[in-house]
């Protein structure tokens, strides 16, 4: 019996592993299949000849739309409405059968055919930008501002050609570089996932994490750019995640301009709302003043200091480009893009009054302690800060702190107890064996 028992140890201790191994083989299988039924993505069409020359987007009495996808909710309700169908037709398959033999083919026989002579629903579109006039210079730094849900992130995406085309003319001249407004990360290393697949080149890399703003985390962090991240790696904030997704970005950018001689078109979907203003102002001033200059650089943001820097502003309501020119111009015209500042500011102003009176009505009695917690300050460089936090000193004493394990680890008490009990036992049974 013990020979069988050690013949399957090495089975049974495997056993948990290989169940994970599965699980994770089935997940992995799954995502592989969703990405390979994807369409095959194609660069958006190249306009007349002569326009390169001028431009390097031009959209004209644009209109697009998005194919609505289900999820994997509506998903797994559709697959099992289906496995519900496949159950009826076998039942009424198996009664028609019997009805056959009886002589009999009734209604069997055509809820059977209803039920096979379901045709497929076809694809709705939501029809998302509408008469787009947008028409971009080389090198230029293009803002795009609006309120929630005007049609900002479609904008870029139908450039990218992510969107149903339905009518007008898109003319792309260039590569085409992504920042999304959700950062993702996959599992491995921080400089693997800035790379992406490319060579590595020092100076570029160190440039690019540089302009980034991730030289003070990753000098932070034990192993450097050698950190591993993802599932089973080091956990990283929004602001990390999306200043990595930038810098993967202005990686390729660089590297395929240096080797390639090669023109991008870098849309940015509003990066700089996940980190905080200083970190956002270096971003602005490194990264896309500074190493993008050469480039067309479309930036989605609402920052009013990010805009006025622009060489355009391009302002966006109800899915359509209502203005389009210059930060000045627009100042003067006292429209759309001034509500929305005039907003944000009283919006600001009323949070501030908030704070205010909320931090009055606090008893300067009560005694606080105080914790350092890493913010960055206005200037570039970041401090540490001391910031105070109301808390409330209380006494619990023995007593209590006995009774609070008591009744939290009454289990663990009892087995600790019984062992001690069980080994002064032996103990005694020994020495009385030795004495005797």
């Amino acid at each position: 019996m013990f020979s069988i028992f050690t013949a399957l140890q090495f089975s049974v201790a495997t056993l948990p592993i290989a169940l994970r191994s599965l699980a994770e083989a089935k997940v992995c299988a799954e995502r592989m299949k969703q990405f390979l039924i994807l369409p095959e993505y194609s660069h958006p069409k190249v306009g007349a000849a002569g326009e390169e020359d001028q431009f390097s987007v031009s959209l004209k009495d644009y209109n697009c739309a998005w194919e609505e996808s289900q999820d994997s909710k509506t998903k797994k309700d559709k697959d099992k409405k289906e496995n519900q169908e496949k159950r009826k037709i076998s039942f009424f398959s198996k009664k028609s059968e019997k009805a056959a033999e009886k002589g009999d083919d009734g209604a069997n026989g055509d809820v059977k055919e209803e039920l096979l002579q379901k045709p497929d629903e076809p694809a709705k579109s939501v029809q998302a930008l509408f008469n787009i006039d947008f028409q971009v210079k080389h090198g230029e730094l293009i803002g795009i501002a609006g309120a929630v849900g005007s049609g900002k992130t479609s904008l870029v995406s139908s450039i990218m050609g992510e969107m149903k085309h339905m009518s007008g003319q898109n003319s792309i001249y260039g590569r085409l570089a992504l920042v999304p407004q959700q950062a993702w990360i996959y599992g491995g290393t921080v400089r693997e996932n800035i790379l992406f697949g490319s060579s590595y080149d020092e100076k570029m890399f160190d440039k690019t994490v540089e302009a980034a703003a991730l030289k003070p985390d990753l000098e932070g962090w034990p192993s450097g750019d050698q950190t591993e991240v993802g599932e089973r790696g080091l956990t990283l904030s929004g602001g990390q995640k999306q200043r990595i997704s930038l810098a993967r970005a202005l990686y390729s950018v660089l590297v395929d301009a240096e080797a390639e001689n090669a023109k991008y078109i870098v849309l940015m979907d509003d990066p700089l709302s996940a980190v905080d203003p200083a970190v956002a102002k270096h971003i602005f001033d490194k990264a896309i003043v500074d190493l993008l200059k050469d480039h067309t650089v479309l930036l989605v943001t609402h920052g009013v200091q990010f805009l006025s820097r622009c060489d355009r502003v391009a302002f966006m309501k109800n899915g359509a480009i209502v203005e389009f020119d210059t930060y000045e111009n627009l100042i003067k015209s006292g429209k759309d893009l001034v509500n929305m500042i005039s907003y944000d500011q009283s919006q600001k102003v009323e949070k501030k009054l908030d704070d205010s009176g909320a931090a009055s009505n606090i008893d300067p009695k009560r005694k606080l302690r105080e914790r350092t917690i890493s913010v960055s300050s206005e200037n570039e460089q970041g401090e540490q800060n001391v910031m105070k936090e109301e808390s409330d000193d209380y006494a619990a004493g023995w007593p209590v702190l006995l009774k609070y394990f008591r009744v939290r680890f009454h289990k663990i008490f009892y087995l600790f107890s019984k062992q001690i009990t069980l080994k002064a036992i032996n103990y005694v049974d020994i020495s009385q064996i030795g004495w005797i």
